[in-house]
């Protein structure tokens, strides 16, 4: 008998053997209630996994301690065992059972140690492959080409005017610029493969053909702009001329000359804006010239439309007709002056001989009615008087019986009237010499070159008939300018 509390050798090689058994049973038992690991809270795994590298080789280091030293000391080691054994079933269920999970055996450990990477190669793999989708699909390629091309287009509309012919649509496409520009500079500070420059390209693709729009709509309103301008400026041209000469044919008040140097004015100023590019200042001038000069063309129109009256006309020709009639019944010599056409006409025996260019009175336009008045008068009259060289300030004249009675009838009846305040209705109306001017300019005679008076002042004698109308149907400057004036009236600027 081995002395008191000393174990046998054959009661420790039992005891051994129960040690390993309920060792083998325990690791059986784990391993069946394994699957409970994969059920448990997410909670519980992340704190199983962060302890299990410390609990798993403590755990087991002191089995195999504990077996080791119950092997040499029997009883004692046994009662100790059996004190954490009851210690350890006063534990909650649930936590022995967590603690027996976490004393996993070495094999299992490194099945799930493979089992973790591979798991990990799949997830790197799969991160790879999602990584490597947008940039094999070309989102995260950078539209610098897209960038550039809108840069150039913006520019492009700029350059053609478009911040003052088209404002609104270069905003909208400043504003897509902007935006493009800011979306891809955010897409340029992400990560790589999260990089997508799609929506970027889009606004800028935007941008892009809203610049060309701004670009082209700058380029037809301007050129739209610049053909009304260039009508507005031809047509006060046209009016404005015109109007010169309307005062050069006939006498204009000072308000009318006023009016007309004023629309020259503006008509300079309408020209010089279109030549600098600014058509809408420039057609703004030049509607404002235009309607300036019509006021002087339309009062020099009403009174020159005195030479297309049907009744005066009417009245002109029957004494031109008279006139030349009686020439050819006698075969006589007869003198024809049209105001209206500035002409002079010498007939012989009813048929026109001679016809020459002459100025009449300043005021050409009127029938003379009192003195001072600076017009030719208008009716049938003879020569009195043949003034030869030196007795006339104007080379040779041929002195008129005006004013005749019926000529004395109208100034009585319009003094009375009020209309004139003249003292007498003048005299001294002759047809002289110094003429050829090309404007009226006499004191309401008749006036032609001296080489043509000499010849008119040998063909006529004293006593020849002499008709002065305004007109009798054969046109003339002043009816000219009158169709001039509705023809440039009637033109209609789009």
């Amino acid at each position: 008998m081995p002395p008191s509390g000393r174990a046998r050798p054959s009661e420790r090689v039992h005891r051994d053997c129960d040690i390993m058994e309920a060792l083998r049973r325990l690791r059986k038992l784990r391993a069946k209630r394994m699957h409970f690991h994969f059920v448990l809270p997410r909670f519980l795994r992340r704190a199983g996994a962060m302890l299990r590298h410390f609990a798993t080789p403590v755990l087991f280091l002191s089995d195999c301690l504990c077996a080791w030293l119950a092997a040499w000391f029997g009883p004692g080691l046994s009662a100790l065992r059996r004190f954490f054994r009851r210690a350890f079933q006063k534990l909650p269920p649930r936590l022995q059972l967590r603690l027996r999970l976490w004393a996993i055996p070495p094999a299992l450990l490194r099945a799930k140690r493979n089992l973790l990477l591979a798991s990990a190669a799949c997830l790197l793999l799969g991160l790879t492959a999602a990584a490597l989708v947008p940039i094999v699909s070309g989102r995260t390629s950078p539209p610098d080409f897209g960038r550039q091309a809108a840069w150039r287009a913006y520019e492009q509309a700029e350059r053609r005017g478009a911040a003052r012919w088209a404002p609104r649509q270069l905003a909208a496409a400043k504003k897509a610029l902007a935006q493009g520009l800011f979306e891809y500079r955010r897409q340029s500070a992400r990560f790589l493969p999260l990089r997508n420059f799609e929506v970027a390209r889009l606004i800028l693709s935007q941008a892009e053909q809203r610049s060309w729009e701004a670009a082209r709509g700058a380029v037809n309103r301007r050129k739209s702009a610049q053909e009304r301008a260039q009508m507005q400026v031809h047509q006060a041209t046209e009016l404005v001329a015109i109007g010169r000469d309307f005062g050069m044919l006939m006498p204009l008040s000072l308000y009318e000359r006023t009016l007309l140097a004023r629309a020259q004015v503006r008509l300079q100023e309408a020209k010089q804006h279109w030549r600098e590019g600014h058509y809408a200042d420039a057609e703004a001038l030049a509607t404002e010239s235009e309607t300036v000069a019509s006021r002087v063309g339309e009062a020099c129109a009403e009174r020159a439309g005195r030479y297309a009256d049907t009744q005066l006309v009417e009245r002109w020709r029957h004494m031109v007709d008279e006139t030349v009639a009686w020439s050819r019944r006698t075969g006589q010599t007869a003198i024809v002056v049209s105001k209206a056409a500035h002409s002079l006409t010498l007939y012989r025996g009813g048929m026109p001989n001679k016809r020459y260019r002459a100025d009449i009175g300043s005021n050409s336009i009127a029938d003379k009615t009192a003195s001072g008045d600076q017009a030719t008068p208008e009716g049938k009259y003879r020569i009195v008087a043949k003034k030869d060289v030196g007795q006339s300030h104007y080379h040779r004249a041929l002195l008129l019986d005006y004013p005749t009675a019926e000529d004395l009838a109208v100034f009585r009846r319009l003094r009375r009237s009020g209309k004139i305040r003249a003292s007498a209705p003048g005299g001294q109306i002759e047809i002289h010499g110094e003429g050829g001017r090309q404007k009226d300019w006499t004191r309401g005679c008749v006036a032609i070159a001296n080489p043509e008076m000499d010849e008119l002042f040998n063909a006529v004698s004293i006593g020849t008939p002499v008709v002065i109308v305004g007109s009798h149907g054969d046109g003339g400057p002043f009816l000219e300018l009158v169709e001039r004036y509705r023809a440039a009236k009637s033109e209609v600027i789009p």
